[in-house]
């Protein structure tokens, strides 16, 4: 096999799956160096990534096997992501607006659910590649600011450098992509309310003195770990059933990054930090979970003020940022009016719907 043209390689390999790959790597010497880098990578890479995918992460002059692992590891993750936001959309969302529909019959209600699902879940993965390449690029920029001895100890200059930068990632994106990935980021900001602040009744009331932090406190440190954790971040989240587990996740990933309370902070940055490609000093580490970031600063601010001054966007003042409207301004986008045709209440009815 291996004395055969470059052409015949390209050609059988196209079907081949990255597990496929993986497996064929370690067969023999000849075949890691045939599928570590060169022109047999890069046509596969071109056959097996989406054409958004290698928009927002563009192929190196020579491709090796560790861009192929990142974007394979960026791909299973938007998809993931993807899936768990579907789960929650068809549980929290169309389920109640199909009840309210009766022109749709008990079966066809149920049908229609899952080929909604599916229809969400195939529009939400291009939209999270282009969240998780902001996150990649913005968490680059919190450790590139908190590494600059002035930033880290001034954190007026870090939040300055840090509007500059995520400036430019936003001028990366085309207008259309740019549109809909906002309107996608207040949905989100819409299931950070929701997941956050959702009462649960075997609680007290007075939640937001609650297990000893203050709600400001907790939104901050979501944000952080959202920025710092990207889509894994939002994945475990998701996945936590309760308010007490989910403020625990939170808590104990901050916990696992703080050079004064883990000895191993280095390793815990590495693994959960996509953007973190070189060792951080202690002080690099402290300062970057010092930051506050509030939720204009992370996308909403900046993306608002480039689709106002591209013409795609006017203003509502009076709107809160993550509101039920916002939401079901998305959702019309990806479900279909047809099947969200709710009363004007139902949206804050789902904002404590459980």
């Amino acid at each position: 096999m291996l004395s055969l043209p470059t052409e015949i390689h390209t050609s059988i390999l196209q079907t081949a799956t990255f597990p496929d790959l993986c497996s064929l790597r370690q067969t023999c010497k000849a075949l890691h160096r045939l599928l570590s880098h060169g022109d047999i990578l890069r046509h596969w890479l071109h056959a097996h990534l989406a054409p958004h995918q290698l928009a927002l992460f563009p192929l190196p002059s020579t491709p090796t096997f560790t861009y192929a692992v990142e974007q394979q590891r960026r791909h299973d993750a938007a998809t993931e992501t993807a899936a768990l936001l579907s789960e929650f959309i068809e549980r929290e969302v169309l389920r109640v607006t199909l009840k309210r529909l009766d022109v749709y019959p008990q079966h066809s209600r149920a049908e229609l659910s899952v080929l909604v699902k599916a229809q969400l879940k195939e529009k939400l993965v291009p939209l999270l590649l282009t969240v998780q390449h902001y996150l990649e690029k913005f968490a680059e920029a919190v450790l590139r600011c908190v590494g600059n001895e002035q930033g880290s100890e001034n954190f007026d200059t870090l939040y300055d450098e840090l509007r500059a930068a995520e400036s430019r990632i936003l001028d990366s994106y085309s207008p259309e992509q740019l549109l809909q990935t906002h309107k996608f980021w207040l949905f989100f900001c819409w299931l950070h309310n929701y997941i956050l602040d959702r009462p649960d009744y075997e609680c007290t009331r007075g939640r937001p003195l609650a297990y000893g932090v203050g709600e400001s406190d907790r939104r901050y440190q979501f944000r952080l770990m959202l920025v710092l954790g990207n889509l894994s971040a939002l994945r475990t989240l998701l996945k936590a059933e309760t308010d007490v587990e989910r403020f625990e996740l939170i808590t104990s990933w901050t916990r696992r990054l703080d050079p004064e309370l883990n000895s191993l902070w280095r390793r815990q940055w590495e693994a959960v930090v996509f953007g973190c490609r070189q060792p951080l000093a202690a002080r690099q580490a402290k300062a970057a979970l010092r930051l506050t970031l509030s939720v204009g600063e992370v996308w909403v601010d900046g993306a608002t003020a480039a689709l106002v001054s591209r013409g795609l966007l006017r203003v509502d003042k009076n709107r809160d940022v993550g509101s039920p409207w916002q939401a079901l301004d998305f959702l019309f986008d990806v479900a279909g009016y047809d099947v969200l045709q709710t009363p004007p209440s139902l949206m804050q009815e789902l904002r404590w719907h459980r």
